[in-house]
């Protein structure tokens, strides 16, 4: 009977502890620039995002190198921009997608959203959605028509049909087209992520805009965000990484570009 019990608890201990690695993974996040991340997930696959030309049209929004890093899988949102697509710096990766695809490789699922950029009803930029252990990651990409449109009825009706609701992380478009920083974050208030990190911005002025923006409608409108200033270009989303004495208060994490170095294990300034 001893040892029957025992190897029930062995048992148990094993799959308490399976569950656990399993129901909390970790996600290592790098800002290269502009709307280009990496992120690795803990199964060694990893994703670049939109790893497009540095400085592009010659205005402050540089993406920096990877230096020697190989990524498992590579997205664009689009290639008709050279901030987004530059060929002569597309790495090697097993998969590269320039068109949107669906991809399922061990745990983690990519879902391509069809996003319109410069006209509604344009579909002509992909959002990706990342889904990888119960935690959902949106990268954005060039939603400007619906972010300029936001507070029309038609559009809010279409970015929810379109976006998850409470995705664990937003990689937001704050900036440069049409001064849509405003609009930006109706847009952030609207689709109400748990975190979101910043991007797609011209000039540190255009950020800090943002961010004050933030600040005064916390004051004015009594919005519930939380802002975020990390000096440094990583990020690391923990399964718990949720605020769950406030579920609707929405953190907005700032990051600065920097050149990949390796992600060591880290927690983050808030943790």
């Amino acid at each position: 009977m001893i040892i029957i019990r025992s190897i029930i608890l062995a048992l148990f201990l094993l799959y308490v502890t399976s569950y656990s690695q399993e129901e909390k993974p970790i996600i290592k996040i790098h800002y290269i620039g502009h709307s280009s991340f990496i992120m690795q997930f803990d199964d060694d696959i990893s994703v670049l995002t939109d790893y497009g030309t540095s400085n592009a049209w010659g205005l402050d929004s540089p993406i920096y190198d990877i230096n020697d890093f190989q990524p498992t899988i590579v997205t664009y949102s689009h290639t008709h921009h050279i901030d987004h697509f530059d060929s002569a710096r597309v790495p090697n990766a097993q998969y590269i997608f320039k068109e949107p695809n669906t991809l399922e490789l061990d745990g983690l699922e990519i879902t391509p959203i069809q996003t319109c950029e410069k006209e509604l009803g344009a579909n002509d930029v992909t959002s990706y959605l990342f889904e990888y252990k119960g935690l959902k990651i949106l990268h954005l990409a060039d939603a400007q028509a619906y972010i300029t449109n936001i507070y029309e009825d038609s559009v809010r009706q279409k970015v929810k049909e379109l976006y998850p609701e409470r995705v664990d992380l937003l990689f937001m478009t704050i900036g440069f087209y049409k001064d849509i920083s405003k609009s930006a974050e109706e847009f952030l208030y609207f689709l109400k992520p748990q975190n979101a990190i910043l991007m797609h911005y011209w000039s540190k002025d255009e950020k800090d805009n943002f961010l004050n923006i933030i600040d005064s409608q916390k004051v004015n409108n009594h919005r519930e965000y939380e802002i975020i200033k990390i000096d440094d270009s990583k990020y690391f989303l923990f399964e718990n990484d949720k605020n769950k004495e406030n579920l609707e208060i929405i953190k907005v994490i700032s990051l600065e570009p920097k050149p990949f170095t390796e992600i060591k294990q880290e927690v983050n300034n808030d943790e």
